[in-house]
């Protein structure tokens, strides 16, 4: 019974760090017209610092699609790509 008060006490937390991997929308920007200019075919509906979609991919050869980022309180932002 505790365990279960709990859990609904503690459940609206869980939801409140969903937004913590998102970039702000001027990166989101850049990413675009970076990904025009190199010729990418990124996945925007994904958040790339998620490492899901098409933000990571093998390495062939020299050639990968990375993203890194760093999370600072609320804020993810890119630091290498």
């Amino acid at each position: 019974m505790l365990f279960g008060i709990l859990c609904l006490l503690l459940l609206p937390f869980g939801f409140a760090s969903i937004n913590t991997t998102c970039l702000p929308s001027d990166e989101v920007d850049a990413l675009r017209v970076i990904g025009r200019k190199l010729g990418k075919n990124w996945d925007f509906n994904e958040d790339p610092c998620t490492g899901r979609g098409n933000w990571v991919s093998a390495v062939v050869g020299d050639d990968a699609n990375k993203v890194t980022c760093s999370i600072a309180n609320t804020t993810c932002n890119i630091v290498s790509m």
